[in-house]
């Protein structure tokens, strides 16, 4: 028995369902355009076509955040209502603030010992 494998159109139908659009749909690649953050969607197709052994490739030509591949079909996640140019440089600025936005900034120490710069002096040129 063999099983069929995925097409973009088969992707396509499941994650409609589950409240994402698909968009520029073929045989073996699909944009799905998620509302919020893009990185959120990785995990939640990841988990829903894992039988498909859905993997994440970061390094996937096509988008800043690479892609989701499933049964050799690449996904690409956009952001919804994003057009290019500046609106995708903004989500993508977006992302990365929420994704550091756990860290702490760690500003350097100022320095407070200006001796330095009046020991400091000016080299003649030699012409």
């Amino acid at each position: 028995m063999t099983v069929k494998k995925l097409t973009g159109q088969d992707i396509a139908a499941v994650v409609s369902k589950k409240g994402m659009t698909p968009k520029n749909v073929t045989r073996t690649s699909l944009q799905i355009l998620v509302k919020g953050n893009r990185l959120d969607a990785i995990p939640v197709l990841i988990k829903l076509f894992s039988k498909q052994n859905a993997i994440y490739d970061k390094n996937a030509k096509g988008s800043s955040i690479g892609a989701v591949i499933i049964d050799g079909v690449k996904v690409l996640i956009k952001a919804d209502g994003k057009t290019g140019g500046l609106d995708v440089e903004l989500a993508a600025i977006q992302d990365l603030q929420q994704a550091l936005s756990g860290y702490a900034a760690v500003a350097p120490k100022a320095v407070t010992d200006t001796s330095i710069c009046t020991q400091l002096k000016p080299t003649s040129m030699v012409g």
